[in-house]
Parts: structure tokens; C-alpha cells; sequence
């Protein structure tokens, strides 16, 4: 760990944890999914990093009333972040669903038309045959 006070700690943490919510947004924004993922692996470590930090301070009466409200907004962007994913989430098994309903159409259609006869094209009613 830095020499850093705790204060001085807290706010480089959240400078990064700052970065990485608003790079979470993009991700999800930009549905690139893996890279989202590994940003929330980040930030769970990052989380991780904080919360020592915080609590140590909040027991000691000594969080700064700056960090406590920027470490609170950021928490709401990255909830309203996480709100997105979710209705996306949502989203993806109403399709799934959908497109399971469609397979299982198809699949109960697909033995009425595999098992009947070829026709010799020539002797079709279209050729003048039948």
C-alpha cells in the first residue's frame, strides 16, 4: 500500500472506481458484453479495495462529507448502470423464448413435410403431365 493518507487513498479509489462505472455504461451501452464483464470484475476488486478503507473511516469519524457524496453519486450511476443490464437481461429471454416457441413450431411442422414422396418433376401438373 502508498504512504497515502486514507483520505487521499479513498479519493484516488474512487477517481478510478469513477472511470470504471463510466466505462461500464459504454460497454453496456455498446452491448459489448465481454468487455462489460471484465469491467465489473474490476469493480468488484476495486470494491473490494474500498471497503476496508471506507468502514475504517466511517468508524472513525473522519470520512470527509466530499467523498462520502461522490462515492454516493457514483454508486447511483453504476445502479442505474446495473438497471440497464437487467431490463437487457429481460429483454434477451423474451427472445429466447420467442425463438424457442418458433423451433418447437418448425419441429412439429418439419415431419409433415420430411416424409412425403418425391415427385419426378416431369410428370407435375405444371409440366403438362398430370
Amino acid at each position: 500500500m502508498s504512504s497515502a493518507q486514507p483520505p487521499q487513498r479513498l479519493a484516488r479509489l474512487l477517481d478510478a472506481l469513477d472511470t470504471l462505472v463510466a466505462q461500464e455504461s459504454v460497454a453496456l451501452e455498446a452491448r459489448e458484453w465481454e468487455p462489460l464483464a471484465q469491467v465489473q470484475a474490476r469493480l468488484a476488486d476495486l470494491a473490494n479495495a474500498i471497503a476496508p478503507i471506507a468502514e475504517e473511516m466511517s468508524l472513525q469519524g473522519t470520512m470527509p462529507q466530499d467523498l462520502k457524496e461522490r462515492a454516493s453519486n457514483i454508486l447511483k450511476r453504476q445502479q442505474s448502470t446495473l438497471d440497464r443490464l437487467h431490463e437487457n437481461l429481460a429483454l434477451v429471454k423474451v427472445e429466447r423464448n420467442a425463438a424457442s416457441a418458433v423451433r418447437a413450431r418448425i419441429n412439429l411442422l418439419r415431419p409433415a413435410y420430411a416424409g412425403s414422396p418425391k415427385r419426378n418433376p416431369s410428370s407435375s401438373a405444371f409440366n403438362g403431365h398430370g
